[in-house]
C-alpha cells in the first residue's frame, strides 16, 4: 500500500512540475492532498495556487473549497499574491457559501486573521 500511496505522490509531483494540470485539477488535488495528509505535496499544490492566484480565486471551483482548503491557502507561509487579491477572493468566497450549511462565524474570524489587512492599500 505504501508504493501505492508514493506512486500517486510521484504522479501528482509530476503533474505539478511539468505544469501540466489546470485550475479545476490543482484545486481537486488541493481537496485531495489535504484530506490524505499529503503534507509535502500540499505545499506544492499551495505554491502552483500561489503563482496563479488572481484566475484561482475567481475560478467557480474555488467557492466549493472545503473551509480546509482555503484555510490552507490562506496560512501558505510563502504566499507572494497581493493581500488585496487573497481578501477579495476570501470575502467572495464567504458570500458563495450555502445558506443551508453556512461557515461558522468563529471559522470565519480564523479565516480573516490570516489575511494581512494592513498590506492591502
Amino acid at each position: 500500500l505504501d508504493r501505492l500511496v508514493g506512486g500517486i505522490e510521484d504522479y501528482l509531483k509530476d503533474l505539478l512540475k511539468f505544469k501540466e494540470v489546470d485550475i479545476k485539477e490543482c484545486l481537486v488535488m488541493l481537496e485531495f492532498c489535504i484530506g490524505n495528509k499529503f503534507g509535502e505535496l500540499v505545499e506544492l499544490v499551495l505554491e502552483f495556487v500561489d503563482l496563479d492566484f488572481e484566475n484561482v480565486g475567481c475560478h467557480e471551483d474555488f467557492f466549493q473549497l472545503s473551509v480546509n482548503a482555503v484555510k490552507a491557502i490562506l496560512k501558505y507561509q510563502e504566499r507572494l499574491s497581493p493581500e488585496i487579491d487573497v481578501f477579495n477572493a476570501l470575502v467572495d468566497w464567504i458570500g458563495k457559501q450555502s445558506p443551508v450549511a453556512p461557515v461558522a462565524s468563529y471559522s470565519k474570524e480564523e479565516m480573516l486573521s490570516l489575511v494581512d489587512l494592513v498590506s492591502i492599500n
